[in-house]
């Protein structure tokens, strides 16, 4: 911002996720400089396509959209066709608790999301209930109250449209209890996935991935002679680390401490040095080599 002396002045540093230039949308011209003082990474979006983003969203949660996403929750789980569920799950990516999802997941969770309507002033649960289901509010607003050691309800929150609450992780981690009260303050209407259903689709995910990575794994000459059993546990203990193009995945002057298995794409082997006369070492490098060559050593 400008100083008084006609120089600039620091008025405030923006933490990650913090909106840059909210007005931009709106037409408004900023109403400081924005500086970076060091290396910055930023999701930049246009006026043009952060109009098109809310129009979007708006019809997906309001107006026709919502009569719609209603008309296909009400469709019986064991009647959904496949084009519904694809709409469905089209319709419930606005929502940010099914827009982090796998696009997998998020098709096979709305194959058993179901709808639930709540008058105003019903209780949804009670502080102490063990957790059966994750709520994403369509319609209406919920309070939830806590009560206190005297007995006293204290009002702690209000979630609403496009909000959810009893999150994934307490689905999945054992009987979870609820730390509040939930109320209908109004008319609500909820999109509404239970504990069960879901704990089996996560835990048929992770089988197929695990198979289809056991698979792999039996193409590759260097396993070929472990067991099944083994190659499973293998699948199970690997992550998947995603590398854009250029990334350097081993450095020769750090000795690995994992196996890479190369899953998609192509790897390039290499061997730099500044030194013409410098000869490759030869591989495997046992630990002890590895850090006589480029710890105790001349670096190459």
């Amino acid at each position: 911002a400008p100083g008084a002396a006609g120089g600039n002045a620091m008025a405030a540093e923006l933490e990650p996720f913090a909106v840059v230039d909210a007005g931009a949308p709106l037409g408004r011209a900023c109403e400081a400089d924005v500086v970076a003082v060091g290396p910055v990474t930023l999701a930049a979006l246009s006026a043009d396509d952060y109009a098109a983003a809310v129009a979007a969203g708006r019809a997906a949660l309001g107006g026709g959209g919502a009569a719609t996403l209603k008309l296909l929750l009400l469709t019986g789980r064991s009647g959904r066709t496949a084009e519904q569920v694809e709409q469905l799950a089209g319709r419930l990516a606005a929502y940010e608790i099914f827009r982090t999802m796998e696009e997998d997941l998020r098709r096979e969770v709305c194959s058993v999301v179901e709808f639930i309507p709540a008058p105003a002033g019903s209780t949804l649960f009670r502080q102490g209930d063990p957790v059966c289901f994750c709520y994403v509010v369509v319609k209406g607003s919920v309070s939830f109250t806590k009560e206190q050691d005297d007995g006293e309800a204290v009002e702690m929150g209000v979630k609403g449209p496009g909000e959810h609450f009893g999150t994934l992780s307490t689905l999945t981690c054992g009987q979870h209890r609820r730390a509040f009260t939930a109320t209908a303050r109004e008319d609500c209407e909820f999109v509404v996935l239970g504990r069960v259903a879901y704990t089996r689709l996560v835990k048929k995910q992770l089988s197929d991935k695990v198979n289809e990575r056991v698979e792999l794994f039996k193409s590759l000459a260097a396993l070929s002679d472990v067991p099944e059993e083994s190659l499973k546990s293998i699948a199970f203990h690997t992550n998947t680390e995603i590398c854009p193009a250029g990334t350097v995945v081993v450095h020769p002057a750090c000795y690995p401490s994992k196996v890479f298995f190369i899953l998609k794409g192509v790897c390039k082997l290499a061997w730099l040095t500044d030194d013409l006369n410098a000869r490759q070492p030869a591989m495997p490098m046992s630990k002890r080599v590895h850090a006589e060559l480029f710890h105790t050593g001349p670096l190459a």
